[in-house]
């Protein structure tokens, strides 16, 4: 070891050679490098540009073999920089052949994925029998925080936090770890070696790995790990849970339509008025809604404001609109007449307020 210990955590997956002067050009990153350093014989500065642009490519090493025959040693000024850029760089003695590195560590880059896509295969199908036991979302978040050994966040499509869970008691509870979550995943990228699925980016000084989880078509939320290092095993076990959260949650949209649909229809045999109030109320109560004490209805209505949206060709609009409106809906009665029922039937919103001594 000539110099750069404080990279010796590096990770490798490649071990590449470089003979020639313009090797920069198909650097692919996390290489360990071997150089017999023939090319850089006359020229100290082009050395210590290799190890520039070797750091530049997130490589993880530079091994010289042979110094003593093509460069006479290792010059002082690289070791220098590579300390200065905590690159390893290492020197090999003339009776070791490139075979002799190149086997063994590819060996062990290939076992260690082996050991890592065991670990990520065990917890997908823990995560799938989960899935089949209606677990819910929550309890498979603490899991794969569990799994994964660092904090996970469960975030909807709009980047609010939804569920939080650390397996340390010393982390921080989830209202201390809000950020904007909408610029940080705008600004991650996605893992060249893991796929374009999986995003890793830096948000207050905390490096994170995240995945979006729903189809082509429909987007459920995203899960996201606090604290993963890039390209390590838990970024490919992150990346094998997205799949059965993207069921679960999958799942509990559709068992909320489902719930969603009847409601509305209980609504629509309610306002008909042939509903006995026995039958409305055990209806009800099927449904998931306390009707005692509501003794109001309002209803918001939003047809003029969609004939405008569909005047000007912005479908989406309505939509957007009706959620927006049950969403300040429900925020209402349930600061302001906690217990009531807020459902959305086509383009309006029914309000049951439940006001206590009214």
């Amino acid at each position: 070891m000539v110099a750069g210990q404080d990279g010796l955590d590096n990770v490798i997956r490649h071990v590449s050679v470089i003979e020639v002067p313009d090797a920069v050009r198909w650097f692919q990153g996390y290489e360990l490098m071997i150089t017999a350093g023939y090319s850089y014989r006359h020229s100290e500065h082009a050395l210590v540009q290799l190890v520039e642009d070797l750091v530049c490519a997130d490589a993880a090493a530079l091994a010289i073999c042979y110094s003593e025959r093509y460069l006479g040693s290792i010059p002082e000024c690289v070791a220098a920089r590579a300390n200065e850029l905590k690159f390893p760089l290492l020197e090999l003695p003339l009776d070791v052949k490139y075979i002799e590195i190149i086997t063994p560590v590819m060996g062990a880059v290939i076992n260690r994925q082996a050991q890592y896509l065991d670990s990520a295969l065990r917890a997908h199908i823990e995560l799938e029998h989960m899935v089949l036991k209606s677990a819910g979302p929550e309890a498979m978040v603490r899991r794969v925080a569990e799994l994964l050994d660092v904090p996970v966040l469960l975030l909807t499509p709009s980047f609010q936090l939804r569920h939080f869970s650390s397996p340390h008691a010393a982390d921080p509870l989830a209202g201390e770890v809000a950020t904007d979550w909408r610029s940080a995943l705008e600004e991650a990228r996605p893992d060249a070696e893991l796929g374009s699925a999986v995003l890793v980016g830096e948000t207050n000084g905390e490096r994170f790995a995240a995945l979006p989880l729903g189809t082509e078509t429909i987007l459920l939320g995203y899960v996201l790990a606090l604290g993963i290092a890039p390209l390590n095993a838990k970024q490919l076990l992150l990346s094998q849970c997205s799949m059965p959260l993207t069921v679960e949650l999958l799942l509990e949209r559709t068992r909320q339509d489902a719930v969603v649909r009847l409601q509305r229809d209980f609504f629509d045999d309610l306002f008909d008025g042939e509903m006995s109030d026995e039958v409305a109320t055990r209806r009800a109560n099927a449904y998931g809604m306390n009707l005692d004490g509501c003794s109001w209805v309002v209803v918001a209505d939003i047809d003029a404001l969609a004939s405008q949206f569909l005047k000007a060709g912005q479908e989406q609009g309505i939509q957007k609109l009706k959620d927006g409106l049950k969403r300040l809906a429900s925020a209402l009665v349930d600061t302001e007449a906690e217990g009531g029922v807020v459902v959305s039937r086509s383009d309006s919103v029914v309000l049951l307020p439940r006001f206590t001594g009214v």
